[in-house]
């Protein structure tokens, strides 16, 4: 019997502020569509619905870090050191809703498993704050991170200890291995937690989707906004882009699906979004 998983996209993305016709990422619609494919039924939850809140994050975060980085075009006030020392002492107003929050997802379905979906740098700030409560709360629950930050700074983020993993890459094939009991040394793109809690060590196995992988995804569970995307392709044909968090070893051009298939998911989509 697989892990039962729950997906967070955490606090911290203002994008859909900026641009609130743009749609939500990909990245855990696609991931929730890939498992549902395998039979698993991954849980979902978006919180950033609730700007108040996330106003009142973002002004205490501004308020604590201390120098500025450019990532991604946004200016952070923080080096990313920095960041992740002022999440062992600061405790954000709010953060207990969104805990709460989340206890009352594992109230209705029991989760073995955590993981976090972090794109921008004041997601990894509340997701380090979040991670510490729930591992406090809930030590037997695993907490896994992924998405374009950790690509970016696994080694950062390997010095962190809250984490049981961190997927590097895409996550669709890794993460059904982990939730299926595969040894942890024959899941790709895997850092896990050695087991005497000290460090982490590389799987040394990589993985990248190619045109089998192209689904439908699942928006269950989060807030729409006005348009959806869909991937239709996989891998990156380019790799050289200084700016890019896409690790470089995983640089491969992995297809694209034939038309008939991406217009039978935009039919899906239709139908089951309305």
């Amino acid at each position: 019997m697989s892990l039962n998983l729950l997906l967070i996209y955490p606090p911290g993305e203002i994008s859909h502020l900026r641009y609130p016709n743009d749609g939500p990422p990909l990245g855990i619609p696609q991931l929730c569509g890939y498992l549902k494919t395998q039979g698993i039924t991954a849980s979902s939850l978006d919180m950033n619905l609730s700007n108040k809140w996330l106003c009142r994050l973002n002004n205490t975060f501004r308020s604590k870090l201390e120098w500025e980085y450019n990532y991604y075009g946004e200016t952070e006030y923080s080096s990313l050191q920095a960041m992740i020392k002022a999440t062992q002492t600061e405790q954000p107003a709010n953060m207990s809703k969104y805990v709460s929050k989340i206890q009352a997802q594992l109230q209705k379905k029991s989760i073995d498993v955590i993981g976090f979906s972090i794109l921008y740098p004041r997601q990894l700030y509340y997701t380090l704050i979040l991670a510490q409560q729930l591992k406090q709360k809930f030590p037997k629950i695993r907490l896994i991170a992924g998405g374009s930050l950790v690509n970016k700074y696994i080694q950062e983020l390997l010095q962190t200890t809250v984490f049981d993993a961190f997927i590097k890459g895409d996550g669709e094939l890794p993460l059904y291995q982990y939730l299926t009991h595969s040894p942890f040394s024959e899941i790709p793109n895997l850092y896990y937690r050695n087991s005497n809690g000290e460090g982490y060590t590389f799987s040394e196995k990589h993985f990248v989707a190619d045109a089998s992988y192209v689904v439908e995804p699942d928006f269950e569970g989060w807030y729409y906004r006005n348009r959806l995307y869909v991937k239709v392709g996989c891998g990156c044909p380019w790799g050289k882009c200084t700016f890019c968090s896409y690790p470089k070893e995983l640089a491969r051009y992995g297809g694209t699906a034939e038309p008939k298939e991406a217009v039978a998911i935009l039919k899906l989509l239709q139908k089951n979004m309305g």
